[in-house]
């Protein structure tokens, strides 16, 4: 199958596929276990399909098995995007970095997001080695944007957060739009597999019969119209060809309905206490 993913640009001018495969959350693992074979055949499923954006993160325990996956398919380097973020590591981000590129097998990632505001300079030096050819963040809000943005010689240009119809931080989207940061979201699915029930069941079951695709495709163009890249996983080749079939077009009052009907209510999965706080 072709995939059918849309490409947007990062402030450098990098290509970054609009649609990531996770290799965390779902996957989350100890290093001291052996290597997962099942996430090893997905990613290479995925790659085999078409996907060329690979989400990854130290905590996740799974960098090697990406690794893995990679010197297997035989896909080039040059043509992966992959992002890893830092989050055991902070105190000597160098080290960590360098840790994540053995593990992964590779010399440079392509983006690599900090979680927290206070090292940004050190985040900096590594864009600077080549070892990183971006720097991004995670989870940030306005603003911690805001004070970054103030300091940063090097300015972050991407964000990843959980975003969907159910968790949808408008003023977050339009500060990153204008500022130029490229927004992603984790858990896009988040109102058909965490939260079904609720008012956005049969607008999408109903756009989805028009379109002639599936919810998730729905929620995941959704996200796409919205110039939001999406990170998701399955180990499931269908599911894989689904979430990448996306090469159809919702159109302004689609989206618009979808983010109304699904802003008359708020869930979030992760992090639920550091944002009531």
């Amino acid at each position: 199958m072709a995939t059918q993913i849309p490409t947007f640009h990062l402030p450098t001018g990098a290509p970054i596929p609009a649609i990531g495969f996770g290799t965390g959350t779902a996957w989350y693992k100890s290093e001291s276990e052996p290597l997962n074979r099942v996430l090893i055949d997905s990613i290479k499923s995925a790659l085999a399909l078409g996907y060329r954006h690979l989400d990854c993160a130290e905590i996740y325990g799974t960098e090697p098995e990406v690794g893995v996956a990679i010197k297997e398919s035989g896909v080039p380097r040059e043509e992966l995007f992959i992002v890893a973020k830092s989050f055991k590591t902070l105190d000597d981000p160098e080290k960590g970095l360098n840790e994540t590129l053995r593990k992964l097998q590779t010399d440079y990632v392509d983006l690599y997001p900090l979680t927290i505001p206070q090292i940004w300079s050190r985040f900096e030096s590594l864009q600077k080695s080549g070892k990183t050819r971006s720097i991004g963040v995670s989870n940030f809000t306005v603003p911690q944007l805001t004070s970054l943005l103030t300091h940063a010689t090097i300015p972050p240009t991407y964000n990843q957060v959980e975003f969907n119809p159910y968790c949808l931080d408008l003023p977050l989207l339009r500060f990153c739009q204008s500022h130029n940061i490229q927004l992603a979201a984790y858990s896009p699915l988040g109102p058909l597999t965490k939260f079904p029930g609720g008012p956005l069941d049969a607008v999408l079951k109903r756009i989805a019969g028009e379109k002639g695709r599936t919810e998730s495709q729905v929620l995941i163009r959704w996200g796409v119209e919205m110039g939001v890249v999406i990170v998701t996983t399955s180990s499931k080749k269908e599911r894989q060809e689904e979430f990448a079939g996306v090469g159809f077009e919702l159109g302004e009052e689609v989206v618009r309905e979808i983010m109304e009907v699904g802003g008359k209510v708020h869930h979030r999965i992760y992090w639920t206490e550091d944002y009531e706080n």
